[in-house]
Order: C-alpha cells, then structure tokens, then sequence
C-alpha cells in the first residue's frame, strides 16, 4: 500500500524510453534492485520520482552535491505536487529524517561518523572538492539507522553512484546492509574505466544494470539536441615556447649526465639481478620494468649481456636475437624510479649518499618533483600548457565567433578550474597583465576585448557579476527568495557596467537559480563559471555553446559537463550546441605534448558525430582529426575548418539523421589497431592469403621461366663469349634468383606478421563466452550469445558480444583485452601453438583474465575451451618456476612496443 496521495502526479507525459522503464518495474525490481543508466537531460530524477512513488514506500534519495539534492526536491515540488512550497514531510537533515529524506553522501558519511558536512563542502575559494581525511569510526551510524527505520524508510534512490569515495561506499554499504531496502541506482556515467574491484563494488550496490539509454536514442527521440565537438588548438606564447624548449634542453642535459654517470653504472652493473639472474629469479619476476631497463641500460652503455640472461630469456647465446630498444626518456625513468625511490635494500645500503647527490641534481633541474620523474613531459611543462595565456586569446576568439553567428541568441557558457580572486581589484584601473586561466582572468579577457557589446556575467560559488543592464531583473527574482537583506551588491570598482555580487553560504542555493533566470532571459549571454559549481546538477537548457577552459580529463567530469550543453529547449524546438574544447600544443613534444593527451582521454568517453569519411556516430579523438603537422600553419588551418563546420548549425540535425538511420544500438566494442595502419592497404592489396597461394604460383612459374630462359641464354652467351662469358651469365642467375627468393620471403614474413587476426579473436571470443557460461559469471545462455568481429579499411579489427545484459556485453570487451595485450602480470598464462602456413611453428602467449585466472578450475576451464575453440595451447601458473620463467620471456619479448599508445587495444563505441 503507498503512503503518497494519488493526486501526486507527473505533470507532462512520459518519454517512451521512460514509459518503458516503468512499464518494466516489477521485472527489475524481482531482485530488489533498479539499475538505469541515462546521459543527463534524460529525466533521470523525475523517473526515480515516480519509481519512488509506485514503490510507496518512505524513501532516502542521495545526491552528490547540495545543487542536485536540491534539485531533486525542486523537480518533486513543481513537477508531481504542483507547488512552490516544500512540504515538511521532505526532510534535508539525515539526523531528521522524514517520509521522503533528500541529503548528500557526504552529508550521511559526516552524520555516521559525528561530523560537521561542512568537512566535505566544496572550497568555493578555489573550486576543489575537499574530503576529510579521517578514518572512519562510524559511532553514530546506529542512530541514523534507529532514525531511518523509525520513519519506516524501504526505498533508497543513489544518484550518480558513481561518486562514491572508498569511505562513503563503506558508510552506505553498512546502512544497506542493516536496512535491507529496496535499492534504485540512477547515472549518467557508469565508471566503465575503474578496476575490476570497483566495478563489482559498483554492481554490488546498485544491482545489475537493467536499462540503458545512450545518447543517439535520445536524439533521435528529440529529448537531447543535435550537437557537435569542436577542437581548437593553440600554441604556447614565445616566453612560455621559450621556457619550456629551455626545459627540455635542460632534461636532455641531465638525461646524458645520468647516462654517464659512473657510479650508476657501477650499481647497476653489480646489482644481483644482473650478476645472478638465474638466482634472482623471483625478483626479476616480482619487478620485470626494473630488469628490462637494467638490461637495456647496460645494452646502450655497451656492456655485454651476460649468457646467464640469455638462459634465464630462452634466447640462444647469440647478442643479435636479444633485440632491446634503445636507452629513451621513459626507460632511464623506470631504472631511475627504482634506483632513487623503490629498492630499500642494495641501493640503500651501498650507494646511500651518491643516491642523494643525484636526487638533488635532478630535483633543481625539475626533473624531479613529489617522487615523480619526468624527463619529457614533466610537470613544470604541463603546468606552462594548462595556463598558457595563449588559451585566454583562443576564448575571446571562440566567444566572439559564436556570437557573430547567433548574436542575442546566443547563450554560451565557459567552464574552468579556478576563480583567481587576485584579479579582481578594488580600483578604477584593471589593467594588471593576465598571465593566469581562471574565471576572473577570462572575465577580463572578454570585458577589455568587449568589441561587439555581449553581455558578460559570472557565476561562481563566491563571486558573482551581472552586466547593469540586468539589474533590475536580477532584484525583482531575488525578491521573490525574500532573502534582499542578507544580499551585498554593488559597482564593479573598475567597470560600472557591471554589479559585484558577493556571495555566502546562505545566499548561495538562491544566486545559482537567479543568474541561471538571467541567463535563460537573455539577460546574460556568456556565462563564465567553475565546473566545480556548474558542472554537474546544474541545468540551463538555454545553452547553445560550451566551452571548456578545463583540464579534467576523467570520464565521469568531463561527461557531465558536456551534458550541460546536449538538453532539448521547449522553448526552440530546433536548438543546436556547439561544443568547444581547448587544447595548448606543445611544438617541441612529437605528439603534441601532454594536453592533447589529456583531450584524447576525454574524448574516449563520449561518442559524438565523425565526419572523417562518411557521417557516423562514435567515440574517440579520432572523429575530430586532428591536424598532421602541429605548427603554426598546421594549426591555423586545422581551427579555420572547425570554424567554418560550425557556421553551419542547420547542417547538424540532418546528419545525426543520417548517422542514426545507420545503426540500431550503440555497441561498446574491442578495437585491436593494425601495427602499421599505414602501410595496410599496400598489404591489403595483396589480399594476404590469397596472394600467398597466388604468390606461390606465379613465383613458381616465373622462376622455372626465368630457369628456363636463363639456361638457353647462359649456353648462347657460353659459345659466343667462351668461359668468361658463361661466369658473366652465371653471375646474372645468381642476382635473379636472390631477387625472386627475397620477395618471396618478404610477402610471406608479412603474412606471418601481419595475418588476419579476426578469426583469432572469434574462437577466443567463443572460447571465453562458454567458460563464463558455464561457470555462471554470466546468467544469459551461451544460446543467445554470439561474438562478432570485423575489420576496417585500416587493417584494425572489431569484436563485440551480441546479446546478453549490458554488464556481460562490457566484461566480455574488458577479459577479451586483457587476453589480447601485452603481458602485465597474470596468475595464469595461455601459450598458444600454432603454424603459419603449417611449416612455421609459433608460440604467443595470453594472458588469462584476472577474474579467471582467481581460481585454477576456472583458467582449466579457459584452457579447455581453448583447445576446443582456438587450437593447441598450455595453461601455465605462473607462480611456478616454469611460469615465472615463462613470463619474463614473454614481457621482455614485447619491449620495444612497451611504450607504443598508437598500437594499443582500444575501448570503443559504436552505433551500428
């Protein structure tokens, strides 16, 4: 029996992908859990709402930030009860609870353990977040339950789990525990990327995923808008180019002094692990970066490798066959981490004070900083690049141009880290240079460049300035919040054009929702704000432009922030978004430097449109293409295309049609990159197997002719030159049959380099789907399970699971990459015995997934279906003699692409 009136209802019809949802409860809740995953502006809080309200039970909603737990008491509020009021028995206090409870995880973690939640509040100062570090005693936890069970609370919605610190898990998992209620798990962004253990945290606490919506269904049904990704890119200023090339020079500088330096040769050269590697077996093991830097460190010193690697290595006592790649930035990191930091034992004990002299050396040179070693990409750099001025021009830029597009119309908002407090003066002249990315300097950037009149406003958790020209509206809605008198508002000192607007704790909650009613007015239209503020739980369906001037690049972050810009506006049925990303290039890095590595991992997690060759939806920073060639005019042209794609807004809307008709569902898919994709439509040409059976043939009949005629000419030339003459002709059949036989034995070592591995990945897929089966990892039946696997026009190839839940569609992606990348450290491992064209023989070798690999009957299980499936192979543990032995063989064998990004197996989405 429900304890809500029946008069509390939603006010709009639902969504079909919502009506199916609740079509579906009582099937999803069997197991007492609901688990819905869904991009924001899908209506989440409003589906957990009614799902709150068929359960009729008294309910504790948990929400990540004060913005969102209020939020979800707005939506209540104005959407099923039809009022402005909160009724008392909605309680904000987990001390209090009432018949529908709404507080933050971190307000319940604060409550359990006899803290103020304060201790958990956001730094407004700066924008972070900060987390008490104090263990957890949870002494009051059995008062919040005593509360909780006397409200008769039965029903608990977690929205945006995800969230969860390790401390605020454990708090909540003890609360479930204790209240066994019914659990009703809501998110935008499932953390796919974290390990193993926290994934099955994650599942342990919200239940399997029941339903999943993705980004194109939403298009395609309008609940989200038709939107692009845009990247500009920029170059350091010639002081910041200039300092950091200076750094570099320096880092090489000492990287040549390291290299020299005779005391770490010494040490390395008498470590045990060199001097006895059989008898160090276990150590090499237990630290195998370490030993392989040791070897190749020696290698570039010239120092021989002693035949004891060789035997430990199963290489022949030959220094050719042990190919080690050369003495980089990376490898002399990994020696020099060990030699400074991890080893406590030989290093420390021998070569103590030469250890700190180094350390010191490295650490004034900034190589060094926190334990961290970075001779390429090191932190100072990265600190120049994230607050290049250069990136302040590229703002104004952006800001400038979308509003030469829309004019009035425009509603942008610009997300940062920071506020910068320092650049805002209490004089009449602001002119102080800005040498800072921060909210105010951004401000400034737009305010003193203020060519075409936009309307500039800032929104942050302490500051807040309206243009004057909003004044009057901004008082009227602030009235209504009856909080006039606690207001502190007055003339930007240095701009009267614009209101200061000082804001406190209490005042906060009402700023927020006032600028966010002048910006949807009109009455601002370039907002500039925190992520930290803005970034997730807030809502402006207004906005047609974002830009973010933020370095997060974690899954979670820069997916909520991208969603503030994707909502459907009731108000324009045709709304369009661009979205804008910055990034600094580093002209002196080959691939760019580090914050163009940090936007192709943010790129990894949203899918979005690709017009490379044809129009498609899917994820990566591969979509946008990135310009070849990183300089000046590389750059500059790479920026004039994207803006001239996103003059065209009319054009979105047709092609995420387009896109979308192409495909049914996103898939979340194994990308396994060809080595050389380069070079792979020369070696398509040749049709791989085919042309080695073709090859066969007509090497085979060209050489007998060429035997043929070589002879009848060698005999011709023999009685017309004499002897001489037969030798010039001997000579002449030679070069030829080297000629054929070489390009014999090149087209067949690229059949065996480069063979169609999509079979491959089919039987393993097949081999690992029947071993989760059988074991009931997974519920679906092997029946209705089917691995699929295609390749591109680049030689990579695909493979997804077809059927299945969502949670068995991504573990089968996540176990099928780690059976096919390079070695780390497994308990088990599959040497795989095969013949090329049955005459060569090979042995590769597989990892068994680490949650296979917990129990010996399960990796024989693996093994078994192996035979089955894929063909010959030995299951070895690697714990053993035989098995440590076999592990470093194999990782040492993988070395010279231990490095390689370009190369390695990709998580990908895919609507098809």
């Amino acid at each position: 029996m429900t304890i809500f009136s029946p008069d509390i209802k939603f006010k709009y019809p639902w969504r079909s992908y919502q009506q199916r949802v609740l079509d579906e409860l009582n099937t999803h809740m069997e197991d007492e859990h609901l688990h819905v995953i869904a991009p924001p502006g899908s209506g989440k809080t409003v589906l957990g709402l009614e799902v709150m309200l068929r359960l009729g039970k008294p309910t504790l909603i948990l929400a990540p930030t004060l913005a969102i737990r209020n939020q979800w008491i707005q939506r209540f509020t104005e959407l099923f009860l039809r009022q402005d009021s909160t009724p008392d028995w909605i309680s904000k206090d987990i001390r209090n609870p009432s018949r529908v409870t709404v507080v933050t995880y971190q307000g319940l973690h604060a409550a359990c353990n006899n803290r103020k939640e304060g201790n958990y509040q956001i730094d407004f100062e700066h924008e972070t977040d900060i987390i008490d570090a104090k263990r957890s005693n949870f002494l009051n936890l059995p008062a919040i339950i005593k509360g909780l069970k006397a409200q008769g609370i039965e029903t608990f919605i977690l929205d945006e789990a995800h969230h969860l610190k390790n401390e605020w898990w454990q708090t909540l998992d003890r609360l479930k525990k204790a209240m066994k209620p019914k659990m009703v798990g809501l998110t935008a962004t499932p953390p796919y990327d974290v390990t193993g253990l926290e994934w099955h945290r994650y599942l342990e606490l919200n239940g399997a995923i029941d339903a999943e919506i993705t980004v194109p269904e939403l298009v395609r049904q309008g609940d989200l808008c038709p939107h692009q990704d845009y990247v500009y890119c920029c170059l350091p200023s010639d002081e910041e180019l200039q300092a950091i090339r200076g750094f570099r020079v320096k880092a090489s500088e000492v990287f040549s002094l390291v290299k020299e330096n005779e005391t770490l040769l010494v040490a390395i050269s008498n470590h045990p692990i060199i001097v006895d590697p059989i008898a160090q077996e276990y150590q090499i093991h237990e630290n195998l970066a370490f030993y392989s830097a040791c070897l190749i460190y020696l290698h570039a010193k010239a120092i021989e490798i002693t035949p004891l690697h060789f035997e430990l290595l199963g290489i022949p006592n030959h220094p050719e066959d042990l190919r080690l790649p050369e003495l980089d930035f990376a490898w002399m990191e990994v020696l020099l981490r060990s030699y400074l930091f991890d080893e406590k034992g030989y290093f420390k004990e021998q070569f103590e004070e030469e250890r700190k002299q180094l350390l010191n050396t490295l650490r004034r040179s900034g190589v060094i900083e926190r334990r961290t070693i970075k001779f390429d990409q090191g932190p100072k750099i990265l600190q120049r690049l994230n607050s290049s001025v250069s990136k302040l021009g590229a703002i104004e830029q952006i800001a400038n141009f979308e509003y030469s597009q829309l004019k009035h119309s425009l509603r942008q908002v610009i997300l940062t880290d920071f506020v910068r407090k320092e650049y805002l003066l209490n004089s009449s002249i602001n002119d102080v240079p800005l040498q800072k990315i921060g909210v105010l300097p951004i401000f400034e950037q737009l305010r003193r460049n203020n060519q075409q009149n936009i309307k500039l406003g800032v929104l942050s958790g302490t500051i807040v300035i309206i243009p004057i020209s909003a004044y009057e509206n901004f008082l009227s809605a602030y009235k209504r919040l009856e909080k006039v008198d606690a207001l502190s508002l007055k003339p930007l000192a240095f701009d009267s054009a614009y209101y200061l607007i000082q804001v406190t704790d209490q005042t906060r909650d009402g700023m927020v929702a006032v600028v966010t009613k002048l910006f949807e007015m009109g009455n601002i239209e370039v907002l500039i704000g925190t992520k930290a503020l803005l970034g997730e739980g807030w809502d402006a369906p207004a906005i047609n432009s974002l830009l973010l001037a933020s370095v997060v690049g974690s899954f979670v972050s820069s997916n909520q922030m991208r969603g503030r810009a994707i909502r459907t506006n009731l108000a324009i049925p045709d709304k369009t978004s661009n979205i804008w990303h910055i990034a600094c290039v580093d002209p002196s890095a080959k691939d760019g430097g580090q914050e163009l590595l940090l936007l192709k991992r943010r790129f990894r997690n949203f899918v979005g449109l690709s017009e490379n060759v044809e129009t498609s939806i899917e994820n990566g920073i591969a979509r946008i293409g990135l310009p070849e060639q990183m300089d000046s005019a590389g750059i500059s042209n790479f920026n004039a295309h994207n803006f001239n794609l996103a003059t065209q807004r009319n054009r979105l809307a047709q092609q995420w049609e387009t896109a979308i008709n192409k495909g049914s569902q996103l898939l979340e898919e194994l990308k396994v990159p060809f080595i050389e994709p380069d070079k792979f439509q020369g070696f398509k040409a040749a049709e791989m197997k085919k042309t080695i059976r073709n090859m066969t043939a007509s090497l085979g009949s060209a050489l007998v002719f060429y035997l043929e005629w070589s002879t009848q000419v060698s005999m011709k030339m023999m009685k017309w030159m004499g002897a001489s003459g037969g030798q010039v002709m001997l000579g002449m059949f030679g070069v030829g049959t080297v000629y054929f036989s070489s390009k014999a034995l090149r087209t067949f070592r690229y059949y065996v380099k480069y063979r169609d591995v999509t079979k491959d990945i089919y039987q393993i897929g097949n081999a690992l789907i029947k071993t989760l089966c059988k074991n009931r990892i997974f519920s679906s039946s092997v029946l209705d399970l089917k691995v699929l696997t295609y390749s591109d026009g680049y030689g990579a190839v695909f493979c997804h699971l077809d059927g299945g839940t969502t949670y068995e569609k991504s573990l089968f992606v996540q176990m099928i990459q780690e059976i096919v990348e390079p070695i780390d450290m497994p308990r088990y491992i599959i040497v795989r015995k095969s013949f090329a064209l049955k005459v060569l023989r090979q042995y590769d070798y597989h990892a068994v997934p680490e949650l296979l690999g917990k129990r010996a009957a399960l990796a024989n299980d693996f093994a078994q279906y192996w035979q089955e499936e894929v063909g010959k192979c030995e299951l070895i543990f690697t714990k053993s003699l035989e098995g440590r032995k076999l592990l470093i063989r194999s990782k040492v064998a993988a070395l010279a692409n231990h490095f390689s990004e370009d190369t390695s197996v990709q998580h990908v989405n895919i609507w098809r």
